[in-house]
């Protein structure tokens, strides 16, 4: 089980957004997935690594 969770701050770094090509996978929808990380600002200058995968990082 994933937790759900919601930061506000400033977005202090690239958009960096990737895609996974996985060839043991033989489902066609499940071949490509997606990954997004950014580092987040927020309160008293603390910075937070956020990663999102597949449809949230879409």
């Amino acid at each position: 089980m994933i937790n759900l969770c919601f930061l506000s701050g400033t977005v202090k770094s690239e958009i960096d957004l990737k895609f996974i090509y996985n060839p043991t996978t033989k489902n066609l929808s499940k071949k490509h997935t997606s990954i997004v990380r950014i580092n987040l600002k927020i309160e008293k200058e603390q910075i937070v690594r956020c990663y999102a995968y597949d449809k949230v990082a879409d």
